[in-house]
């Protein structure tokens, strides 16, 4: 039975709210020392701050994944998913899978007789299909590794540019461009330099890690999708 419709998800809280919380934290060094904000009256506008921040940067996340995709360096959803299909078609589950596919599409196409080539195009073309049927659904854990997977991506984007943000701003207060008073890192460092010193190689430490998670769950998420689809259809 489909799954009622729901305004908040896993998803959205791993892959929106968490990394504009962290994006939000992040502004919050350079605001000036005087002032001072009272946790309670600040929760709503942070609550508000961070879903618009974490969206923009699950956009801007999204866009540098699909720019990467034309190089060695990243492979898509839809490449990653027909790439396990194509790269283990003798596995049960996977056999499964084709067979569910060729019922629930109507398709004996993709039930490849012995000695066929065959297609990835095919196979990435029924990935929205093969992910819409499951997120309808409501059932199985590839949703989870999808959020996990977003919210490693949104987080390496973020981490790369936290210096640099700082960078700027540092910048453009030492040439006048921005009245600025003395931000609040200077509460825990003494000067600019040792505060980016400190915040440059753990931040890039942190966008390597997060890389390296967003590959292995972009993986497992492929892995999953096709468990859950096999499921869902022999349940039905």
């Amino acid at each position: 039975m489909p799954r009622p419709f729901r305004l908040f998800t896993v998803y959205d809280f791993f892959s929106v709210f968490l990394p504009g919380l962290a994006t939000v934290l992040g502004l919050f060094m350079i605001l000036p020392e005087e002032i001072d904000i009272n946790f309670f009256v600040a929760l709503i506008p942070i609550l508000v701050l961070s879903f618009v921040f974490g969206q923009a940067l699950h956009s801007l996340s999204a866009l540098s994944e699909s720019l990467l995709n034309s190089t060695p360096l990243v492979t898509s959803h839809r490449t990653q998913f027909s790439n396990y299909i194509l790269e283990n078609g003798n596995e049960h589950v996977v056999t499964k899978f084709k067979e569910c596919c060729a019922a629930t599409f109507r398709d004996d196409s993709l039930l490849l007789e012995e000695g066929d080539v065959p297609d990835a195009s095919e196979w990435k073309s029924l990935y929205p299909f093969v992910q819409s049927r499951i997120y309808t659904n409501g059932k199985g854990r590839s949703r989870t590794f999808q959020a996990i997977f977003a919210f490693s991506r949104s987080m390496s984007v973020f981490l790369f540019g936290l210096p640099i943000l700082y960078l700027i701003h540092y910048n453009l207060s030492y040439l006048g461009l921005i009245i600025s008073r003395p931000p609040k890192y200077l509460l825990f460092f003494p000067n600019f330099q040792e505060f980016i010193e400190a915040v440059w190689p753990l931040s890039w430490m942190g966008m390597a890690i997060f890389i390296y998670s967003s590959h292995t769950y972009k993986k497992h998420f492929s892995q999953y999708l096709v468990s859950d689809f096999v499921s869902i259809e022999l349940d039905d």
